[in-house]
């Protein structure tokens, strides 16, 4: 538990923010995370300027909580802004600034999920069919399939993917169900091991053959050859996302198409299969069994029908003509 620090060191809002982000950009944080981050910390120094509020010894709880608490913000921004807030102040209490707030008495705004929107195999096959070989940019169709085969088939987040290079990747010699693996650098630079089987193999196999990759150090996936790295321009997060909006769109699907949504339905499919929670957390890089229920989701159908699967009932069936 972090209490009030009566220090005599004053800081401002304003450089105590730009340490907090040095700080957690040290420490590994994914870029997203640290692009959250800012977002919620150029707010809140907004938020305190507009009250009179300049050093981090001037801020009190009210103002914390009027902030957290803003009703114009979506649930889930109050819910983001408490958490970096409270962060934020640990980070103070930490480093023994002057602060009057107890990051703990900082209220954080409930949860509320949404319910996970995911793909059906059906689906997914029909995005993987818009890469069949064809005349225009077949490189590129290439490269889009394994691109689809990893996020489907490994869960992967898309910073993940994006950052994979080409030593990451290893093929086994012999054809078991696993295929070869994947070296992957997740939140917090935490390193784990995704299995692939036949189809991403052969997707990765003949992207190599297509791509001038050779160096084990060069990023697996890019835009196109040249520009300014001498591997090429590796591909961006926004170029990955346009991609599948774009073969989500050819194969006729409505969904709201994101790389995330790979991950939702790799994780569900996990848990239909019989695979237990742990066993799943690991594959997805949890550090924390709560975080893997957040991302597990079962639909209604999948309860009815479990609920009457199990019936006793199904047992006697002469219950039927009563």
């Amino acid at each position: 538990m972090y209490g009030t620090v009566h220090s005599t060191v004053e800081v401002s809002i304003h450089d105590a923010a730009e340490a907090f982000l040095r700080f957690k950009l040290a420490a590994g944080r994914q870029v997203g995370t640290i692009r959250t981050y800012r977002s919620s910390l150029r707010a809140f120094a907004a938020y305190a300027e507009s009250v009179g509020i300049h050093n981090l010894s001037a801020l009190s709880l009210d103002v914390a909580i009027r902030f957290v608490g803003n009703p114009s913000h979506a649930q889930g921004t109050r819910r983001q802004h408490g958490i970096c807030l409270r962060s934020f102040i640990r980070f103070a209490c930490r480093y023994g600034w002057r602060v009057e707030v107890a990051p703990e008495d900082i209220p954080l705004p409930p949860a509320n999920p949404k319910p996970r929107v995911i793909l059906t195999a059906r689906e997914v096959r029909a995005i993987l069919a818009t890469c069949r070989q064809s005349r225009t940019a077949p490189r590129r169709h290439k490269r889009d399939r394994l691109l689809i085969c990893l996020l489907a088939e490994c869960g992967l987040r898309a910073s993940e993917l994006l950052n994979l290079k080409l030593g990451d990747v290893i093929l086994y010699d012999h054809h078991t169900t696993v295929c070869g693996y994947a070296r992957v650098r997740g939140k917090g630079g935490k390193e784990r091991t995704v299995g692939f089987g036949e189809p991403t193999r052969r997707a990765l196999t003949a992207h190599i053959i297509a791509w001038p990759i050779r160096q084990d150090n060069e990023q697996l996936f890019q835009r196109r050859q040249g520009g300014g790295s001498p591997y090429g321009e590796p591909m961006t997060l926004a170029g990955l996302r346009s991609m599948l909006i774009r073969r989500a769109r050819r194969a006729g699907i409505t969904k709201h198409i994101h790389p995330h949504i790979f991950r939702h339905t790799f994780a569900t499919q996990m848990l239909r299969s019989g695979e237990n929670l742990y066993i799943t957390s690991k594959a997805l890089g949890h550090s924390d069994l709560r975080s893997t229920e957040t991302y597990l989701h079962l639909s209604q159908t999948d309860v009815e029908e479990a609920s009457a699967r199990a019936s006793i009932l199904n047992e006697h069936r002469e219950v039927w003509e009563l």
